[in-house]
């Protein structure tokens, strides 16, 4: 336990009245020392004085449940005032000790809050795990529906191709490789999703010219391109550079620049701009497609949401597009968004990853797998 009170005498009063029913105290002077604590230790509750020296108690609990909403929190306090609780609650505070008390107060208080506290985790835990089997349904259907689709196709034209019906067998033996190139797409799509969110897939970082990376994927999309009838335009200086995985990030830009050919009208224009900033590398890639509703910006980067509209729309892909592009800039230590143009139709759909190389500290599957 962490017992925060600029009072030396409290400290003493609760660590041995806690002490005898085996429990154990920190104890910490201020905020400041507080916060260096936490920055190193996670208490099973926490004793909070109101009145402390450089911040309020609340305002400590505040900024303290922005990243933290489980650890209790019980407040120590003289004050008798009404309007204490009310604020303290909306703030996140589990209990109150009222100034004096004596031992059966302090256990009892700490025993309820504790017990609380596990019974919100555990309610927490139910819903992730209800949702990660949601998830793993929505998705397995949406699989079904993908991959169901080439199939038929590949079915469909072979079967054509041994009764010669229609056009010439090479016409028919083309569109079976396209659906079964959809097939390999799907498929890797999967496994890869899969490696990167088990912490599977290894990343070989080089400091490199963000330019080399965007010729090349220019040359693999050009055929699209040209189908649509599409101007690209590309604004990137040599200079530019960054220490990233080139696979994996070349991988982010395909389907960006993927998804602006699919969306954009034949004969409009695509761009792609890239800048170097102060903590690394952005790049934008601008469409004149029908654009993204507001409310739907950070739903098309979360695998949940992207699999419930796939079905929803009743495409053809399963929705992982988007959240393996944000899974592989997050995995570079970087950040992926969409805006809407501020003058006509269309997207823009934006990366930074930083100058170097920074994974965060790994984090458990939204699967549950």
């Amino acid at each position: 336990m962490l017992i925060i009170d600029d009072d030396e005498s409290i400290h003493v009063l609760i660590s041995h009245k806690l002490r005898k029913f085996g429990y154990s105290a920190h104890s910490v002077l201020s905020i400041q020392d507080a916060e260096s604590y936490l920055q190193e230790y996670s208490p099973d509750l926490i004793f909070l004085d109101y009145h402390m020296p450089g911040g309020s108690g609340l305002l400590f609990l505040e900024h303290f449940r922005l990243h933290d909403k489980f650890t209790p929190v019980v407040m120590i306090t003289a004050d008798s005032s009404r309007e204490l609780p009310i604020q303290g609650l909306r703030e996140g505070l589990n209990d109150f000790l009222r100034k004096p008390f004596d031992t059966e107060t302090l256990l009892l208080t700490a025993e309820r809050a504790l017990a609380q506290a596990a019974v919100n985790r555990q309610h927490v835990a139910r819903l992730a795990a209800e949702r990660s089997n949601q998830l793993k349904s929505i998705f397995f259907a949406a699989f079904s529906h993908d991959i169901r689709t080439p199939l038929q196709s590949i079915m469909g034209f072979a079967d054509m191709i041994m009764r010669d019906v229609g056009n010439t067998p090479k016409e028919h033996a083309r569109r079976i490789h396209e659906a079964g190139k959809s097939l390999i797409e799907i498929v890797n799509n999967i496994l890869d999703f899969s490696k990167l969110e088990s912490g599977r897939l290894d990343y070989e970082p080089e400091m490199q010219p963000l330019i080399d990376t965007l010729l090349i994927v220019q040359d693999h999309l050009e055929p699209l391109l040209q189908e649509k009838n599409l101007h690209f335009e590309m604004s990137c200086s040599d200079a530019i550079e960054a220490e990233y995985d080139d696979g994996a990030i070349r991988r982010v830009i395909v389907n960006l620049l993927g998804n602006a050919i699919k969306f954009s009208p034949s004969g409009g224009i695509i761009q792609i701009a890239c800048q170097q900033t102060v903590e690394g590398v952005r790049l934008e890639v601008r469409d004149q497609g029908p654009g993204v509703a507001e409310e739907n910006h950070k739903l098309i980067f979360d695998l949940y949401g992207q699999v419930q509209q796939s079905i929803a729309a009743g495409g053809n892909s399963s929705g992982l597009g988007l959240a393996i592009c944000k899974k592989i800039v997050e995995d570079h230590g970087g950040a992926i968004w969409v805006k809407n143009r501020a003058n006509g139709p269309g997207s823009i759909f934006a990366l930074e990853i930083p100058y170097r190389f920074s994974p965060p500290e790994n984090h458990p599957s939204e699967w549950g797998l």
